[in-house]
Formats: C-alpha cells, structure tokens, sequence
C-alpha cells in the first residue's frame, strides 16, 4: 500500500516537472533583449517604519524618474512636510474644515507634479477646506489602518471638522490578505492583520514576521511558468469572502476615524476606475453602514487616455481632473451638512 502510494506521488511529481518544463520551454523568448522599465530616484525618499511598514521622508525633497530605455516616462519632485505628508500647496492654511486623503500611489499623485495630483485639484474646488495626503505609493488596507492605531493623527491634525476619503481600487483587497500580484512586488514589510469573524483584526507584525512560508509558496508560485501562462490571481481578492474581509476593514478604518472626532465623516470613493464586483462592494459596504460616495465615471471615457503611460497605468491630469469634478459633485451634499 505504502509502495502503490509512493509510486503515485512521484508520477504526480514527474508529471509536475514535466508540464512545467513545457511551458518553461514554450516561454523563452529567443530575440535580443531590448529596453526596460527603471526608476531612478535623486534620493531614496522612503524609510521603514515599525508600525506602518514604511513611509516617506519627513521634510523632505526628492526626483523621482522613471524610464524606458531613453524614454521617460516621468520626472517629477515629490515634497513632504515634517510629518510624512506630501504637501499639498494650497490658500486657506487657517481652515478649520478639512478633507483628508488615504491611501496608495494614485491618490499620492505617483508621477505627476503635485498641481496635477488629485488632493491638489480637489483644494482648488474645495478652497474652504484645508487638504491633507496621507496617500502613498504602495499602501494598502494595513498601512492605514496602523496609522490610525498609531494615534499621530491626533496630533497631527488640530481640525476636528472634515472629511475622510479613501479611494478604492481593484488592488486593496489583494494587499490586505496577501495575493500572487501583491508579492509579485512587496517583501513583506506591509503591517499584517489578523482577522475572525468573531474577534475582528489584531494586529501581528508584518507578512514576512507572520506569514513567511506563505509569502515563500505565493512568490514561488509567480515564478512557475505554468502558473503565468494561466495569469491568475492566487488567491482571487474579489471572492465574496476576501471582498467581505475588505469592508470589514473599511469598517474598522471608519470607526478609528471617528474616534479621532465625532464630526469626522469617512467615505469610500468608488469610481476612480473600472471596478470589477462594484455591486458586491456597494453591497458589502451598505451591509456594515460604510458610507461610500459612487462617482459612477462615464463608460466612454478611453482607458488609455487616462494613464499616465501606455507603460504606467497611474492616473493622469486629465483623469484627475475628472475624478476631482465628480468627486467635488458628491460631496456637496455631504459638505452642506458640516
């Protein structure tokens, strides 16, 4: 019996190696290698963090470059103030309303000037307010849920009047559990919550601390060529039990808001772009009370003319423009009643 069951494995294992090798073979590209994307900072502007993972730089200045071959894809100035933000330029400093962003590259404004950055154009429609960024390139779910439990906010921010926003993307639910896409690229300093049904998140460390065999399969998984010639998610964020992980999430993020103050009113933006399982988010979202703001953008709006590149899917100027008129529409309402 033990002999059948050892027989069987290593059949199962040389038909492993063998499926592998084929799509291994099949993938090799045999032409000259031409040019690639790179980034070329003046200076390294981001710095760990124990309780967020990483952040940038307080008052600090750096160019950010990004490149394909002698193409530039874009060379911007990022500034942050002395307390990690990137500053936002703006008239009225004595506000005591504000609108507060969170989280990752597109609302931190990755690759553009700041004049063309979605917290700049909504302080210009929005000149009663004081904006503040607290977006930055990479975070997830679990990097702004440590910021709220790190309690800077309380001092950071001495209005007790405003708006909280958080975009939302395709790409939250994947940074929250941890995906095949999301360690594609992340080395496991992101924060790492644990979460039940019965106790809510708790907070663990980081991937890499809690999760390393984890991170080890799914990284391994990424460099099967089997695995890439069937592109897939591992797991899929967008299943109902993921999405509903993420409004959990959402709602813990709310409730820490709130606790900074009672006037506080926090909001997931939906909309910013195509959004795939939008009416099992809408869903899950209404189910916890996490009040949401659907900018609901035009079908007709071409994709590619919204990028910042036909290599780099961030966000233009002219799709902030867009995105800060609808957002700026949705929030009259709830503006009005501040």
């Amino acid at each position: 019996m033990l002999k059948m069951i050892g027989i069987n494995a290593l059949v199962f294992f040389a038909l492993l190696v063998a499926v592998e090798a084929f799509f291994k073979i099949k993938s090799v590209d045999f032409s000259p290698p031409g040019p690639y994307v790179r980034e070329i900072n003046s200076k390294n502007y981001i710095e760990p963090n124990p309780q967020m993972g990483f952040q940038p730089i307080a008052n600090f200045d750096a160019k950010a470059k990004k490149v394909f071959g002698d193409e530039v894809i874009y060379d911007v100035e990022y500034s942050f103030d002395e307390n990690h933000r990137r500053i936002v330029p703006q008239k009225n400093i004595a506000s005591d309303k504000i609108i507060t962003f969170l989280g990752a590259s597109n609302t931190f404004g990755e690759g553009l000037p700041v004049e063309h950055s979605l917290p700049y154009l909504v302080a210009q429609q929005n000149p009663d307010y004081f904006i503040y960024n607290y977006a930055f390139r990479g975070y997830g779910p679990t990097n702004i849920m440590a910021l709220l439990d790190s309690q800077r906010l309380a001092q950071e921010i001495p209005q007790k009047k405003g708006i909280f926003l958080y975009p939302y993307m395709n790409h939250q639910a994947r940074r929250l559990i941890g995906t095949t896409h999301f360690f594609r690229w992340a080395k496991g300093e992101h924060p790492f919550y644990s979460y039940s049904p019965d106790q809510g998140f708790k907070r663990e460390g980081s991937f890499s601390s809690q999760q390393p065999w984890r991170m080890w399969f799914l990284k391994t998984l990424n460099k099967s060529s089997f695995f890439q010639w069937l592109d897939r998610e591992f797991p899929n964020p967008l299943e109902k039990s993921n999405l509903n992980i993420l409004c959990e999430a959402f709602l813990y993020i709310k409730k820490r808001v709130k606790s900074l103050s009672p006037q506080y009113q926090f909001y997931v933006v939906i909309g910013h772009k195509k959004i795939k399982a939008k009416d099992r988010i809408k869903a899950c979202l209404e189910a916890r009370k996490v009040e949401y703001l659907d900018l609901a953008l035009e079908k007709s709006h071409n994709k590619e003319s919204l990028r910042l590149h036909k290599l780099d899917s961030h966000s233009n100027f002219k799709a902030n423009k867009i995105i800060s008129q609808k957002l700026t529409e949705a929030l009259q309402e709830k503006i009005n009643h501040l």
